[in-house]
């Protein structure tokens, strides 16, 4: 075992050697009489420690009860017009809106082979519109 493989091995396991995998315990302590192992030994230990002093993080309110109650919704059906019309998908929409009505746009749009030449449709239709109003459509 390399001291990186050991260092590894306390990360993953602990400090206390007799809760390491059966394959890597006796390694582990072979390595731990090592200089270089008692070492790293010494502070995974002294670090298991100062994790022992630290106070308890107290549970936040209600939690248990936000857990329970959402439990006991996993088991009923999703009322789907709720679930549309959430205000999680109000942006969504916002944001696709502009990207459907470019695509239907383009879609129902002549196709042209060149962007002139959309230009020049675009153009001559608007001109024939505009003449065709004011002399009753004679050119």
């Amino acid at each position: 075992m390399t001291s990186r493989e050991f260092r590894e091995c306390l990360d993953r396991y602990g400090s206390d050697l007799e809760r390491w995998p059966d394959g890597q315990r006796a390694v582990g302590r072979a390595f731990a009489g090592t200089a270089g192992g008692r070492r790293q030994l010494d502070a995974a230990r002294a670090f298991d420690a100062l994790l022992a002093e630290t106070l308890p993080v107290p549970e936040p309110i209600g939690l248990k009860e936000r857990i329970l109650a959402n439990l006991s919704a996993a088991g009923r059906p999703i009322d789907l017009a709720s679930w549309l019309f959430a205000p999680l998908w109000r942006p969504v929409a916002l944001a696709v809106a502009p990207l459907a009505l470019g695509f239907t746009v383009g879609f129902t749009y002549p196709e042209t082979d060149s962007l002139e030449e959309a230009v020049a449709v675009i153009a001559f239709t608007e001109i024939e519109e505009a003449v065709g109003a004011d002399s009753d459509g004679e050119f």
